[in-house]
């Protein structure tokens, strides 16, 4: 999976032997007594993406034994930033999984592959998705290739600006998007910091809104914003995921 795994409200899921290629698990607005187990999964990115009223500290009934993959790594680590983020994950481990060929679309581990140590098992590749043969004609081809955020060793080029005194940069990310309740094509400008003597403040910004349309004009990206150098008219922004607009 590529987008991760979200839980948000509800108990005693159990959520195990998952490959997540290219994000993490995703608890979300989670009840403090879910009950929700999460086990034997390989994932890619360091650590838990956690949004909303996130209990403290331990999560649900188990979170351990979990895999974070560094293809190519030699040796094997604790994963200190699961542990520190669930209170738990005592024996996940940061190591390279050893997939067969993820290139193309492989995710068996090798025998010699530590995942195994941890109770993570192999299944066929060809028995998940959709299975109707009507379906399998019409469904879209999966990307194989790691999303820009996670992937080892890249540098990240930071998009923020300043505008009206705030300092705002694109919507990037699917934990961003997740926190906002957008879809990550929704493009949009994330307040990052309102300085209390700013023109931005003075009209009401606050960090964490997500700038969507200002004077009537869709807003994509920064880029977009920047041709505004002033607001006369209504700002949307959404903001704890609830649309609101600000005169």
């Amino acid at each position: 999976m590529n987008g991760g795994i979200k839980n948000r409200e509800g108990f005693h899921r159990i959520v195990e032997n998952n490959v997540i290629a290219a994000s993490s698990f995703h608890p979300h607005v989670w009840y403090k007594h879910s009950g929700d187990i999460f086990r034997h999964n390989l994932i890619a990115a360091p650590q838990y993406f956690s949004a909303g009223n996130m209990p403290l500290p331990p999560w649900g009934a188990e979170m351990d034994y979990n895999l974070v993959c560094v293809p190519g790594k030699t040796n094997i680590e604790p994963a200190p930033k699961l542990a520190e983020q669930s209170g738990r994950d005592a024996h996940s481990i940061i190591a390279d999984a050893q997939f067969i060929d993820p290139a193309h679309g492989d995710f068996r581990v090798k025998e010699s592959s530590p995942a195994l140590k941890l109770g993570f098992t192999n299944f066929p590749m060809d028995q998940f998705g959709v299975q109707k043969p009507a379906f399998k004609v019409i469904a879209r081809t999966p990307s194989l290739v790691l999303t820009k955020d996670n992937t080892p060793g890249r540098k990240k080029v930071s998009s923020s600006t300043t505008w009206l005194g705030a300092k705002v940069k694109n919507l990037e990310t699917l934990p961003e998007a997740s926190v906002a309740g957008v879809g990550l094509d929704a493009g949009g400008a994330l307040v990052l910091e309102v300085p209390a003597d700013s023109p931005a403040a003075k009209l009401g910004l606050q960090k964490g809104d997500l700038l969507v349309k200002v004077d009537g004009k869709p807003i994509k990206n920064t880029g977009t914003l920047k041709k505004i150098s002033k607001a006369s008219g209504p700002i949307e922004v959404i903001r704890e995921q609830q649309r609101q607009t600000l005169k």
